[in-house]
């Protein structure tokens, strides 16, 4: 038997416990690493599908997942059924899911719903390499904001079999305009069951652009819509041509139909019928599907159009790093994460619907592998070779267009509809039930008048500019003795004056718009509306007009408040409205107020004061001023969705409407306060509806206050209807 000597077993001692130790730790590290709580990121995207039969991106998130095992992906399934009612109910609750879609980039950034991206991004090298066209789509006020999610082109599917007697060459670059007429004429044959060109509708939205470059989808120019321009009328009188020479399905009748063996353009495209169809490109499966023979173009004049989705960061999130992370993974941008959108596509048998925006030509070409249209990769190479000639459909990034394009309501009769939308108009004079070039002109304007326009968009101004013999008056002589405002040169638009004032206690160039009666009457006197922001309330006037000259108000002058067109509005009106309101209110007080009814018949006693989100908080900070500045000052106030989640030298309307409670027990004024249906619970309904509430119960003397929620309206379109309304009620 071997023994150990006492120096061999103490060594061997230390051993074992240096091992036991090792173990040990190695276990604690284990279950550290396994007990450690994981990033939860909670997501919400209309193009899930269901849990049940997983397609493409349950199946990417699950990748994301697999990789990134720290970080749990929580699909939000309601917004999967509903995806409009689930955000409403999210938003109103101050749950918003930490990455999320939507279908509106600038109502988001509106209501302070998501996270300000622009310094994640620019620590991201892959962000440089997107299509400039579509990174600047996500900028709102200087921010980037949103994430290009997914990538499609807008422009025309054909099918060989019905164009081949046309002398369409698919081969060529791209097919001249002229070219494309011609194709759908040549394509329609109805006696052999074929016809050019599924409907012309759409054309009004990308032909302007092909004609003008300086244009974009459905006439924009980047700050107003051109529906009165001759590019506009060149695409009405095409749509026209095209649907009574029955070049198209619109028209058709029962008879002609039943050649095409079809009741509709979709039924006589998916039949192979139909020459041309506009449509995205994610209808690019579902065309393979219905014939080899169908191909893509694109758009004729060579211009591209795309039609981008977009995820946003909710402003909330706890993990704004890991949610970009994931967005990113499941953003087409994405090299890895498009690389396991083509494997899981080939393992499953499914389709990538968004195009890629990735410089690895390698996996690029990997994905043009998988479609069998020729046709899809020209239209694509064409917009990386020539991004300067994009343009991006509108529904995303200008606020307000839903409304221009489809939803006004207009003055005009079509069949039996009264008051019928903007669509149905346009859509009557593509079908020749009336003459466009006679209502052009109104057309546009009441386009324009439901878009708000963000400041970066404001690039021309709507209404031409001429100087005017018929201004009052002016020399650049102080006003009065107690405060300094030098008035400066005076311009004549279409229905307004604008005259630059310059006031001494803010070193800064203001402009005021001037709106009077047609006939001015000398001799009688006139109440008088103010309200702030006009830069963005000069569509409305003619719609303010509209009121006296139609007998719901008396008349009255109307004086816009506002800055210079070259401003950066954003950033000077949040100085005045909310950082420095005392010396803007005290420019209008004793500046403005003088100025205007010193120089125009004014009714002193019947003055009207009007704003609207920042310009609606700007009101009760002058309302509650009325034991001071502006005592018995104005009579009514209408504001609408005033902002409430600001505040001036740290203390919100709240804070200072129970200053004013302790000051004084009288409000001697009218108001009436409105807000959208559609907006932010959190951020404007409760809120607001707090305010009134509060006032209510201060019971204080002279008040008389209505309050009032416009169902279906949102932040944008809550002040035209709001302004009217109280005008009418309180003149």
């Amino acid at each position: 038997m071997r023994y150990l000597n006492p120096f061999q077993m103490k060594t061997k001692n230390k051993i074992v416990f240096l091992f036991l130790t090792i173990l040990v730790i190695a276990l604690l590290a284990m279950i550290i690493i396994w007990n450690r709580p994981k990033v939860v990121l909670h997501y919400a995207a209309w193009n899930l599908g269901t849990a049940e039969e997983p397609g493409m991106e349950r199946k990417l998130i699950a990748s994301f997942q697999k990789e990134h095992p720290d970080i749990k992906i929580v699909i939000e399934e309601a917004f999967v059924s509903n995806y409009d009612e689930a955000m409403k109910a999210a938003t109103d609750k101050d749950t918003i899911p930490d990455v999320f879609m939507y279908s509106g980039n600038a109502k988001v950034a509106e209501n302070d719903w998501c996270m300000d991206l622009t310094e994640i991004v620019k620590k991201d090298q892959d962000w440089e390499q997107i299509p400039k066209v579509l990174t600047d789509a996500t900028y709102i006020k200087g921010k980037v904001i949103a994430i290009p999610s997914a990538l499609y082109l807008y422009g025309y599917y054909y099918n060989r079999d019905v164009i081949e007697k046309s002398g369409f060459d698919p081969s060529k670059e791209t097919m001249t305009l002229e070219e494309f007429v011609s194709y759908v004429k040549k394509s329609t044959n109805l006696k052999e069951g074929k016809i050019g060109l599924a409907e012309a509708g759409s054309i009004c939205e990308w032909y302007p652009a092909a004609l003008n470059p300086e244009m974009g989808w459905f006439s924009w120019d980047g700050g107003k819509l051109n529906l009165d321009s001759e590019e506009f009328k060149s695409a009405m009188a095409l749509t026209r041509e095209l649907n009574v020479g029955k070049y198209t399905f619109a028209l058709l009748d029962e008879s002609e139909k039943e050649s095409l063996q079809s009741q509709g353009d979709w039924d006589a495209w998916n039949q192979g019928r139909v020459g041309f169809k506009f449509d995205g490109t994610w209808a690019t499966s579902n065309n393979i599907k219905i014939s080899k023979q169908i191909d893509f173009m694109g758009l004729p004049g060579g211009r591209t159009c795309i039609v981008p989705d977009f995820l946003f960061i909710a402003k909330g999130s706890k993990y704004p790093k890991e949610a970009y992370e994931f967005a990113k993974y499941m953003s087409v941008y994405s090299e890895e994460g498009f690389q396991a959108r083509i494997e899981i596509a080939r393992e499953f048998n499914l389709e990538i619907s968004s195009l890629p925006m990735i410089q690895n030509q390698a996996v690029v070409d990997e994905y043009f592998s998988m479609i069998p249209m020729g046709g899809l990769k020209r239209a694509y190479q064409r917009f990386i070779a020539k991004p300067e000639d994009t343009f991006i459909e509108a529904s995303k990034v200008i606020p307000g267009y839903q409304e221009a394009r489809w939803m006004y309501k207009t003055r005009y009769q079509v069949s039996d509809q009264e008051n019928a939308t903007i669509g149905e108009v346009i859509s009557a004079c593509g079908l020749g039930k009336m003459e466009y070039g006679e209502i052009a002109e109104d057309m546009n304007y009441l386009a324009n008048s439901s878009i708000l326009i963000y400041p970066q968009q404001l690039t021309n101004e709507i209404g031409a500019e001429t100087m005017t013999d018929t201004a009052p008056e002016t020399t650049p002589e102080t006003i009065s003795d107690s405060f300094q405002m030098k008035i400066g040169d005076t311009v004549q638009k279409e229905l307004w004056t604008q005259t630059e004032v310059f006031p001494e206690n803010i070193d800064d160039t203001f402009v005021i718009d001037i709106c009077l009666p047609d006939q001015l009457d000398e001799n009688k006197k006139y109440p008088v509306v103010y309200l702030t922001d006009c830069y963005w309330r000069r569509g409305d006037y003619k719609a303010i007009k509209e009121l006296y000259e139609s007998g719901k108000s008396e008349e009255f002058i109307l004086v816009g408040i506002g800055y210079p067109d070259d401003y950066d509005f954003d950033t000077i009106r949040e100085r005045d409205l909310l950082r420095q309101p005392d010396e803007f209110l005290k420019m209008i007080m004793e500046g403005v107020l003088p100025y205007v009814e010193e120089t125009y018949p004014i009714d002193v006693e019947n003055r009207t004061f009007c704003g609207a989100s920042f310009g609606g908080y700007f009101m009760i900070y002058s309302l509650l001023q009325s034991d001071g500045i502006t005592k018995d000052m104005f009579k009514n106030y209408v504001l609408a969705s005033p902002t409430f989640f600001e505040s001036t030298d740290g203390k919100n309307l709240f804070e200072y409407e129970e200053e004013f409670s302790k000051r004084t027990d009288t409000l001697n004024v009218n108001i009436y306060m409105t807000v959208g249906g559609e907006e932010s619970g959190s951020h404007f309904l409760v809120p607001i509806w707090k305010f009134v509430e509060t006032l209510n119960e201060r019971s204080y003397k002279g008040l008389q206050i209505e309050y009032e929620i416009y169902d279906g309206l949102d932040h944008y379109h809550v002040w035209v209807p709001s302004l009217l309304k109280g005008l009418e009620k309180f003149l």
